[in-house]
This record gives C-alpha cells, sequence and structure tokens, in this order.
C-alpha cells in the first residue's frame, strides 16, 4: 500500500520512522493510533501527487474529488459529509488548511513526511478532526549543500518539472531551502463544442525555508510557500434519470423521471461553455522550538492567503442555459503555543492555547446564459417567471468569520513498566458571523430584482475528551484501546445557488460522535514483517445531513444518527534484501440510524433512511505496493514498482439508489538508478479502469430548460416532465504513459 516501513531499502529495523501525530516526536509503531505515514522516498517512488494518491494507499481513507475537484470530500473510517465544513483536517507544519479547495491541491517538491491518522483528533487539533487528520510535514534544510533536479513527459503533452536546493547560508547557524515544482496537461478529453481541449492543467508551486539555530537548544523556522494553479473544465456531465417518474406539474405535462437508479457510467463527450478552475495561494509559517533538560517549548504561527476564481458551464451541455461564477478571497491567521514534558519520566504531559481566525467572502452569479435569455426575452414575464422558479438566476455576497480559542492538554502516566494511561482535552469558544445579501434568487418569480439581507451571529463553547490505554504485550507487540469525543460545531447555511433559504433554514447545531477503538502494532523479525490492525465503534448522534428547503435551497440541518463499525489490517513486510511489501485492507460499515429526507416522499421513494449506508464510503478498501531494486552492477540498480488499490462501489446520493462503480487501479514504474542519476517509465491506470470517479446529486438546469422550452411552446420543443435533480457525473482519467529523469547533486 506504500505506506512507509521503517527504514526504506534497509534490511534491518534499525530506525523506526518518527511521527508527530500527538504533537511530540514518537516512534510510529509505538504511537497507540491509527497511523499510515509516508516519507518522502514513499512519495517518489510510487508517484505521488496530490491526497488522492495517498488516500488510494491507506486503507479507511476515500477521497471524492466532486465538482471535479472544487468541493473535494475526504472521508475516514466513514464519516462522510455532503456540505458544509469537511470532517478532516489538513495540516501543514501544523498550521490548519481551511478551504476544500486546497485539500486537492498538487503536493510540492518539499514534503519530507504526510501523515494520515484516523479516528477523531479533535482534542489536539481542534478545527475539523471529527473522523480524523492528514498531517504533511515539509522538508527541514540540510546541513551540506544538495540538490535535485527532475523532468518528466508523458501522454497528453503532459510536463513535470521539479527542483530543489538547500544547505548552509551560515554554517553552524544559518540554513536555507528553496524548492520549485512546475506541472501542465493537455487534458484527457475534448470539448467538442470549441473543438479545443477541455480539462487543461497547470501549476507552479514555489516555496522556501529559513531555518535558523542560534543555540543548540533553540530553533527557528520560517517557510513561504506560492502555489498558482490555472486549470480548464472537469469531465463532469448529467446523467439521464430512468426511474421514479412523478408529475411536478399539472396536466398536460407529463411526469419527469426523479431519479437515476444503478450505476453511474462516466462520459467520453462533453459540450460546454469554456470554463475555468483558478487558484492563488500563499502560505506561510513561522515555528520556533526551545528544548530544555525535561522540558520543550513550541510556538507556530500560521497566514494563509487564498483566492478562487471558478466559472462553469453548470448545464454541462451545448445549450447556454445556466452559467456559475464564483469568486472568494480567504485569509486566515492561527497562533499556537505549546509546552511539554521530556525525559524518560513516567509522567508525562503537554498543555498548549491555540488562537484562529478566518475571514471570507465570496460572490456568486448564477447567471442565465444565451438561450435562457432567448426563452425570457421571447415569452416575457411568463419565461421570466418559469426560469426564475426553477434555476434562480440570482446573486449573492456573503461574507464569513470564524473566531475561535482553544485551551488543550495531554497527561500520561507509567503505571508499570507495560501499562501506560493517558488522557487528552480540549476547551474551545468559537464565534461565527455571516453576511450575506441576495439580489434575485427563487423567492421572486415575478420579473425585477428583490434583495434578501441575512445577518447573524453564534457564539459555540464544547469540550472534548480523549483516554487511551496502553499495554506492552511484549517487547515490539503493542495492544492500545481509546475512547475519544468529537464535536463539529453549527454554522448557517448561506448557499443560494438552488434556492434561498428562508429565515427559520439559516441555522444548524454542532454535532457530535463517541468512537472507541481498540488496536494492536507488532513488529517481527528485527523489523522485517510489520503488522498492525484495529477495531473501532463510531456512534454519531445531531448528524449535519442535507435537506432541501422550501424554495429549494440546498440546506444543512441535524436531522440524521449513524453508527460506523469497521476493521482495519496493515501489513508492511521485507523478506529478502531490495524487497518491500506493503498490504493494506479496510472493511468499513457506514449507515443511517436515523434520517428522514422528506423530499424523497415527494417523488415516491422511501423517505426514511434508517439502515442505508452513507454516501462517499466503501465497504471494502485494499491496497498492495511491491517495490524491488535489483542490484546490476557497481552504482547501477534496476527499480520496479507495482501499486494496486481497490475500492468496492459507493453510493453518490442519500437513499443510495445510484452508486459509482468498484475500482482497481494499478500503476507500474520502472527504471535504472545509476549513482545519483535517476530515470523512470511510468504508466498510470495500467488496466483502463473506466468507473466513474464519483457522482453528486443537485438540480440539471439543462433538463429545467427542455422543461421550460416545451412548457411554453418554444421551437416546437417536446413537452418533458419536470426533474429535482439530476446526478452529476466525474469521468475517471485513461491510461496514461510516461518517463522521468531526475539528478541529485
Amino acid at each position: 500500500m506504500g505506506v512507509a516501513s521503517a527504514q526504506e531499502g534497509a534490511t534491518e529495523a534499525s530506525e523506526e520512522i518518527v511521527v508527530t501525530a500527538r504533537r511530540r516526536e514518537e516512534t510510529l509503531q509505538s504511537v497507540p493510533l491509527s497511523i499510515n505515514a509516508f516519507t518522502a522516498e514513499t512519495i517518489e517512488n510510487a508517484g505521488v501527487e496530490n491526497i488522492e494518491d495517498i488516500a488510494s494507499m491507506t486503507p479507511g481513507f476515500t477521497f471524492a474529488p466532486l465538482f471535479g475537484g472544487g468541493a473535494s470530500l475526504p472521508v475516514i473510517r466513514g464519516q462522510s459529509t455532503t456540505i458544509g465544513e469537511p470532517n478532516v483536517g489538513f495540516f501543514i507544519d501544523g498550521v490548519y488548511v481551511s478551504s476544500r479547495a486546497m485539500m486537492d491541491a498538487m503536493l510540492g517538491d518539499d514534503v519530507a513526511r504526510i501523515e494520515v491518522i484516523k479516528g477523531p483528533q479533535s482534542a489536539l487539533y481542534g478545527r475539523n478532526t471529527f473522523g480524523g487528520a492528514v498531517n504533511i510535514i515539509s522538508r527541514a534544510p540540510s546541513d551540506d549543500l544538495e540538490g535535485r533536479l527532475e523532468a518528466s513527459y508523458g501522454e497528453f503533452n503532459t510536463i513535470g518539472l521539479r527542483g530543489s536546493l538547500s544547505g548552509p547560508i551560515a554554517e553552524n547557524n544559518l540554513y536555507f531551502r528553496v524548492g520549485a515544482t512546475h506541472n501542465s496537461s493537455d487534458g484527457y478529453f475534448e470539448n467538442s463544442l470549441t473543438g479545443g481541449n477541455l480539462d487543461t492543467r497547470e501549476t507552479t508551486i514555489i516555496a522556501g525555508t529559513l531555518e535558523a539555530r542560534p543555540t543548540n537548544a533553540i530553533t527557528f523556522r520560517l517557510r513561504g510557500a506560492y502555489q498558482n494553479t490555472q486549470d480548464g473544465d472537469d469531465p463532469l456531465r448529467f446523467a439521464a434519470n430512468n426511474s421514479f417518474p412523478t408529475p411536478l406539474q399539472g396536466p398536460p405535462t407529463p411526469a419527469g423521471f426523479q431519479m437515476f437508479t444503478g450505476e453511474l457510467q462516466g462520459s467520453d463527450t462533453f459540450a460546454v461553455t469554456p470554463g475555468h478552475n483558478n487558484r492563488e495561494l500563499g502560505a506561510f509559517s513561522l515555528t520556533g522550538e526551545w528544548h530544555g533538560d525535561n522540558v520543550s517549548f513550541t510556538s507556530i504561527t500560521g497566514f494563509n492567503d487564498l483566492h478562487l476564481d471558478f466559472a462553469v458551464d453548470a448545464d454541462y451541455t451545448a445549450a447556454q442555459a445556466n452559467y456559475q461564477t464564483t469568486l472568494t478571497d480567504l485569509y486566515d491567521i492561527s497562533q499556537e503555543f505549546r509546552l511539554a514534558s521530556t525525559g524518560d519520566s513516567r509522567l508525562s504531559w503537554l498543555v498548549g492555547a491555540y488562537y484562529y481566525l478566518v475571514s471570507s467572502d465570496t460572490h456568486v452569479d448564477n447567471a442565465y446564459g444565451a438561450d435562457a435569455l432567448s426563452i425570457i426575452t421571447t415569452t416575457g414575464p411568463a419565461g421570466f417567471g418559469a426560469w426564475r422558479r426553477l434555476v434562480g438566476g440570482g446573486v449573492s455576497d456573503v461574507h464569513e468569520e470564524t473566531e475561535s480559542f482553544a485551551l488543550f492538554g495531554q497527561i500520561g502516566y507509567d503505571i508499570t513498566d507495560r501499562l501506560r494511561v493517558s488522557a487528552e482535552g480540549r476547551w474551545t469558544t468559537e464565534t461565527k458571523s455571516v453576511d450575506s445579501v441576495a439580489i434575485g434568487g427563487l423567492l421572486n418569480p415575478a420579473p425585477g430584482p428583490v434583495t434578501l439581507l441575512f445577518a447573524d451571529e453564534r457564539d459555540f463553547d464544547n469540550f472534548v475528551p480523549r483516554f487511551t490505554l496502553e499495554y506492552d504485550l511484549a517487547e515490539d507487540v503493542l495492544l492500545y484501546a481509546s475512547a475519544a469525543q468529537a464535536v463539529k460545531v453549527g454554522g448557517f447555511n448561506t448557499n443560494i445557488v438552488a434556492g434561498s433559504p428562508i429565515p427559520s433554514e439559516r441555522l444548524y447545531d454542532p454535532e457530535t460522535a463517541w468512537n472507541y477503538e481498540v488496536g494492536a502494532k507488532t513488529s517481527w523479525y528485527n523489523g522485517r514483517l510489520v503488522v498492525n490492525g484495529a477495531l473501532y465503534q463510531i456512534d454519531w448522534s445531531d448528524q449535519i445531513v442535507r435537506a432541501v428547503g422550501a424554495s429549494g435551497a440546498l440546506l444543512n440541518v441535524n436531522a440524521g444518527a449513524a453508527t460506523v463499525r469497521g476493521a482495519e489490517l496493515e501489513v508492511r513486510a521485507r523478506p529478502a534484501d531490495g524487497l518491500e511489501i506493503n498490504a493494506g485492507v479496510a472493511y468499513t460499515d457506514s449507515s443511517y440510524d436515523e434520517y428522514n429526507f422528506a423530499l424523497l416522499g415527494l417523488i415516491g421513494m422511501n423517505p426514511n433512511l434508517e439502515g442505508v449506508r452513507l454516501q462517499y464510503v466503501s465497504e471494502w478498501q485494499a491496497n498492495t505496493s511491491i517495490q524491488y531494486v535489483a542490484p546490476l552492477s557497481a552504482g547501477l540498480d534496476w527499480f520496479n514498482r507495482i501499486d494496486i488499490s481497490y475500492q468496492s462501489d459507493q453510493s453518490a446520493v442519500q437513499p443510495a439508489a445510484a452508486y459509482v462503480g468498484d475500482a482497481t487501479i494499478v500503476n507500474l514504474r520502472t527504471g535504472l538508478d545509476f549513482n545519483n542519476i535517476s530515470f523512470r517509465i511510468f504508466a498510470n491506470n495500467v488496466t483502463e479502469e473506466d468507473s466513474a470517479v464519483a457522482g453528486v446529486f443537485l438540480p440539471d438546469p439543462g433538463q429545467q430548460y427542455d422543461y421550460v422550452r416545451g412548457q411554453l411552446g418554444i421551437g416546437g420543443a417536446p413537452l418533458v416532465g419536470r426533474q429535482l435533480f439530476g446526478g452529476l457525473v466525474t469521468t475517471r482519467a485513461p491510461r496514461s504513459i510516461g518517463a522521468s529523469v531526475s539528478v541529485r547533486f
């Protein structure tokens, strides 16, 4: 599964990988948590480019790039959410990453390690670690001057360039690291409307680090990174509904199919008015550390500045019915202080304080397309009213702000040489505010604009604990049990793309979950074989789920409860020199205990979803990596690696009637390493797996356009039934082959 072994390429586990999952340095096998850690060498050897690649190599972790990645949905241990803030927190060098749009970003060339921590981490991490956390740790500057250059080229004119340089500025005092990455591609699909490329991609990342070591006990590290992404459209298309015919309009309008049932399929034809998905991110952090004889102090200051410019032909057809543009400016600042014990005392402790502020301004223009304007112009108020009732055509400006302060701590005690107990806790007070202006929208079916105003502020306070018991059954066998609570705060419903929430629909409350876990971490044959496993149950209450409001708005509401049960097993083996085998499997049973989605009753479906599985969760996941490096002569090695990942089908809609099929992805890499030069040939998706990547259900403006044309008798258009929702499907990329060469100096 590509998870880092204790020491990549070594024949004995003389040095275990170190992780910081509990806010202090610990060896991977000694931490009573389910963690998958990926070193820089594993990331390079497996050709990992983004978090989707990491998820495919981690049992119990799925990643659904909804809307092609603009609303990325990470899911750990079956705790999925469809709208609202994510349930998985992302951190770069301890700094929280707040936007979903940053989760699917390319990984640069300065990543030292990625840690996927499964289960709630609210006590030590806070910020949306309801289901788990992903920790990205950047590379520190090196003591000696070193560098690396890499160039790659593949099918579809895919170009990759990477370079880095690191070393001392002032010996024993000041060190630097700089790196840059550039990736571009013509994309895999054609836009038949224009004859050009559909899903073009281009990303540039520049990162730099300065590290000062004024004394042996004090270190300061300043890191800055800039990312600019200029992407084209995504391979998205609505599936035609095929079941549950329901008349939503009186005679003579026929009934419209209200649901797609069965497996959602990707498409190989796309015809859209060109759009774009541009992102510009500046990220900065300053970390200071002081290590005394029995105590250490850490300060982490973070600042992120993000600009999003997103435009999409929202009907995803050649008809110019609806075109949406979204502009977002977001910044966040954070400050964390930690004081922790060090040494070998039976009593260990950690205390800290955390401050966080995020502010965002979002402008959404849900515009009429040229064909829709033609209807309105031709039919006057009748056409305007019909179109406004269905698609809206409004403009909104939303300012949101969140400010929070937290105190957290951890205490552990060695009862005996083998038995340990620990407790963690975090108290948080948080204030959320919103100021929303919507012009137009579904509440105004008559000609002429209407302005809808909403402003509010809410305070949330919570305390979340975690309790852990550890027992060393043998020297290399750790057993553990834990109970942890997670809370994700509530907020406001401000999205008006599909409709405007009425006043009583504006607010939703926090959700809560308790996670119970037992696990074992074992190492055998001097570290050549590692076997880890875990069993868990999650009791989820006041679950934030999707609902549809009185005007058709998509809402967050506390209308659900769920139970999640699962098991995970991972194996890392090095049976011979140069041979590494990594494998993992996860079983997840994630289903609703309570959820009544009333809208389903209107279209003839059962609104009671008790026992129905949650969206975007695979019941089974498995992954295997086999890497073999064969020495050919002095300084010349033959490198070979195969990565295989499998995930079973996933529900794409609340009643689980539609799903994306199971998928098996095979990636191959082979090449030669000669001293400091490496050459690789790679092939991704070798077997050309073509199951859809993801699906999401929302109003289909193209179908609404056909409905209005038929209803008003425009151009001889046939009379068709109105459909509330359609399944928007993301098509999987085909097989791609390429080569790369890199040199280290």
